[in-house]
């Protein structure tokens, strides 16, 4: 019995990732789909931060994933300098 290819259809998607059906096994899909519900967690949770500090009147600026950074992170130099932003 072999491994099923299944194809995942990422309904949101960030940065300079491409916009096609993903092949992979049924725990891939599983986990895959698990990572894009909380990337979109992660950005209402993101929108509700600003929204708070907005009403509260707070001057000090709330962190924002910077637009150029794309997960996963592709090469070594993508890695650190992620890592700087976060040192920040």
């Amino acid at each position: 019995m072999g491994i099923r290819t299944i194809f995942f259809n990422p309904t949101f998607r960030l940065g300079k990732t491409g916009s096609g059906s993903i092949p992979c096994s049924a725990a891939q899909l599983h986990i895959l789909t698990l990572l894009e519900h909380m990337k979109e967690q992660q950005m209402q949770l993101a929108v509700a931060v600003n929204n708070l500090a907005v009403q509260i009147g707070t001057e000090t600026p709330v962190a924002e994933m910077p637009h150029d950074i794309s997960l996963p992170l592709d090469t070594m130099s993508e890695v650190e300098e992620f890592e700087e932003w976060l040192k920040d």
